[in-house]
């Protein structure tokens, strides 16, 4: 065989599975409206958002508000043990319902929502507190056992994640790498980072915002000696809702429940917090259609706090 040609032939199979393309017409459509947006967007944080597929809203949280949070629901590291996986809960209360409904980082998604799709952004499922406080290192990482989404890969179509630090995302925590570029791709990740060479660390500060459209190819990477704590929310144009199940929780739901309780050793305050959460959203009256998901979810709560 030609040497130039076999090479050629090594080259297309470490190109990300060229085999297994996402939605064609999806991607196509989403790549046209990028482009109009690139080309006749003037706000720069909305042009790098539709460039990058990533946008790092600096400073955008009122510090006091994030330090609320902390006192309130006792999210110091000594509370904290290493897991297996990530803890999560559900986390929702008036300062959420601001920020959800008008601040400038809704507005951003706002803007990016109808410009790339043509609609709204949706609220996905209830947001929640998560934190990353991996007792493994990132080599002994195994998608089978441990309950990290630390490999590369692509959410729901549409989706997309906004991250609020509650405590400084660095080196020395477990963060976020994602792929410049590639939220319009028509191809899924490779295995591994190696293949490509422009990804971006996710790092922020506690009064930053972290935006990710997430059809863009990520990953967790668990390093760092310190754990990372950050509220996160999901949005999608409302074809992937995440209802709670009629038949009651999935097998992963209840070992994710049971993994955060046994590794916050004062859970018991925490779920005091969460209970008055869960009466706050009861009582509250959002005629809001982008987040009618919360009161569907409602008693995805009780599973936390009894």
């Amino acid at each position: 065989m030609n040497i130039s040609l076999k090479k050629g032939l090594v080259n297309l199979q470490q190109f990300p599975r060229l085999k297994n393309p996402r939605s064609i017409p999806f991607f196509l459509k989403k790549k046209l409206r990028r482009q109009l947006t690139l080309l006749g967007e003037n706000d720069p944080k909305l042009k790098v958002l539709a460039s990058v597929g990533a946008f790092k809203y600096q400073e955008i949280v009122d510090r006091r508000i994030i330090d609320d949070w902390i006192y309130r629901y006792g999210l110091s590291i000594s509370n904290l043990s290493r897991a297996n996986g990530n803890l999560h809960i559900p986390f929702f209360n008036k300062q959420v319902l601001d920020i959800l409904s008008r601040s400038p980082i809704s507005s951003l998604l706002d803007s990016y929502f109808l410009k790339i799709y043509g609609s709204l952004p949706v609220l996905q499922c209830i947001p929640s507190l998560v934190i990353s406080y991996p007792n493994i290192s990132h080599d002994t990482f195994d998608p089978k056992t441990h309950n990290f989404p630390a490999i590369w890969h692509t959410d729901y179509l549409s989706e997309f994640t906004v991250h609020i630090p509650i405590t400084p995302i660095n080196l020395n925590t477990t963060h976020t790498m994602y792929a410049k570029n590639t939220h319009t791709s028509l191809f899924l990740p490779p295995k591994k980072h190696d293949n490509f060479q422009h990804f971006i660390r996710m790092y922020g500060n506690k009064t930053d915002a972290i935006m990710l459209d997430v059809d863009g190819w990520h990953s967790g990477r668990l390093e760092g000696t310190t754990p990372r704590i950050m509220i996160q929310f999901k949005f999608t144009r409302g074809n992937d809702l995440l209802l709670y199940p009629v038949n009651g929780l999935s097998e992963k739901q209840i070992k994710i429940i049971n993994i955060t309780k046994k590794n916050i050793s004062n859970y018991k305050d925490i779920s005091r917090c969460l209970r008055e959460d869960f009466l706050f959203l009861q009582s509250s009256k959002i005629k809001d259609s982008k987040l009618s998901i919360l009161k569907d979810n409602l008693k995805y709560y009780q599973h936390y706090y009894e």
